[in-house]
C-alpha cells in the first residue's frame, strides 16, 4: 500500500516514518532535504503551495493514502504572518486535497483543538467550532477545505504535541527540560487545561486508523486532562527535575500575541470505541517519554540521575 506523507522532517512526521508498518510503501515530502535514509522512505522536496508541483507528484504515485501533517504552526506568529499561515495551512491542504482527489487518495488530514474557543471544553467531534486567533481560524478552514472535496477523508485533531525527533523546533516538554535541567525557573499557566500528546503514540495511532480505513473526524490525543502546571510537575517528577523552579502563572500575565483556548480539552472516546485507540496517561506518556529520550543518548538527559521505576 502506497502512502504519502506530508512534512516526514517533523515531529511527527518523524514518528510516522519510524513506525511505518511493513505492508506500507511510504513516500515522503517536505521542503528540506531529508535526513531518513533510502530503506526507510522515498523522499521528495516539494513546496505544498506549489498545486502543479503538487498535482503532478500525487499524479506519479497514485498512492492509496495521503498523511497530511505539514503546516505553518507558530501560533504566535500568525497573529502577523497571517498570509504564509494561510498558505502553508489552507492553500497547501487544498492543493493537496484537490490532487488526491484526481488520483482517487483517500486523505487524513491532522487538525487541532485550537479550532475551539475553549469555554466549554472538553470537546467532542460534534462540537462547534469557534477559533480564537488566526491560527485556529486556518486550520478549520483547511477542514473545511478537506470535508468540501469529493476525497475519501479523516480528519483527526490532537493537541499538545510533544516527543522526541531529529532537529525538530523545540516542543513544551524539551522546553521544559532544557530550562529545568539547566537549573532556570519556568513561568507555567495553570489556566489551560486539556489532553498532552506524545507524538510516537499519536504516530502509532494514525497508522492504525490507515490499516483501518478510517473516514469522518476523531479525536486522538493523550487520555488525561490536565493544565499544563500539572504536565510540567509530572515532567519534573518522571525526570527527576526540580519542581520548586516551575512557577504558577496565569495565561493574561503572560501576554501572549495569540489568545489561547483556556478551558479546552479533546474527549476521545469514538477512537477509541471504533480502533480501540487509547494513548497514555500523562505520567505513562511521560515515563515512554523518557525511554525514546534514552535510546536516542538525547543531550536533554545530560548527567541527569537514573530513571526510577
Amino acid at each position: 500500500m502506497k502512502v504519502l506523507l506530508t512534512g516526514c522532517n517533523g515531529l511527527l512526521g518523524q514518528n510516522m516514518v519510524t513506525r511505518k508498518p511493513p505492508q506500507a510503501e511510504l513516500f515522503g515530502v517536505d521542503l528540506a532535504e531529508s535526513f531518513f535514509g533510502t530503506g526507510e522512505l522515498n523522499y521528495f522536496r516539494l513546496d505544498l503551495r506549489d498545486r502543479s508541483a503538487t498535482k503532478k507528484l500525487v499524479a506519479a504515485i497514485k498512492p492509496a493514502w495521503i498523511v497530511h501533517t505539514a503546516g505553518y504552526n507558530n501560533v504566535d506568529g500568525a497573529e502577523t504572518e497571517k498570509e504564509a499561515c494561510w498558505q502553508g495551512n489552507v492553500v497547501a491542504t487544498e492543493n493537496l486535497a484537490w490532487s488526491a482527489e484526481n488520483a482517487r487518495s483517500s486523505f487524513l488530514h491532522i487538525s487541532t483543538d485550537y479550532i475551539f474557543d475553549g469555554q466549554k471544553g472538553p470537546y467532542a467531534e460534534t462540537a462547534r467550532p469557534n477559533p480564537l486567533g488566526y491560527y485556529g481560524k486556518s486550520k478549520l478552514a483547511a477542514e473545511n477545505v478537506v470535508k468540501g472535496t469529493a476525497v475519501p477523508f479523516a480528519i483527526v485533531r490532537t493537541m499538545v504535541l510533544y516527543g522526541h525527533g531529529n532537529r525538530v523546533r523545540e516542543n513544551f516538554a524539551t522546553w521544559l527540560l532544557r530550562k529545568l535541567g539547566a537549573g532556570e525557573e519556568v513561568k507555567v499557566v495553570t489556566d489551560q487545561v486539556g489532553n498532552t500528546t506524545l507524538a510516537s503514540e499519536l504516530a502509532e495511532a494514525l497508522w492504525q486508523m490507515v490499516l483501518s480505513g478510517a473516514s469522518g473526524v476523531y479525536h486522538v490525543a493523550g487520555r488525561e486532562i490536565v493544565s499544563r502546571y500539572q504536565f510540567a510537575m509530572s515532567l519534573a517528577k518522571v525526570f527527576q527535575l526540580d519542581q520548586s523552579l516551575i512557577k504558577p502563572v496565569s495565561t493574561a500575565a503572560l501576554a501572549q500575541a495569540a489568545p489561547r483556548p483556556l478551558r479546552s480539552g479533546l474527549i476521545v472516546e469514538k477512537a477509541h470505541a471504533d480502533f480501540g485507540i487509547q494513548l497514555s496517561g500523562t505520567e505513562e506518556a511521560l515515563l515512554r517519554f523518557r525511554q525514546e529520550l534514552e535510546a536516542a543518548h538525547s543531550p536533554l538527559l545530560k548527567g541527569d540521575k537514573p530513571a526510577r521505576a
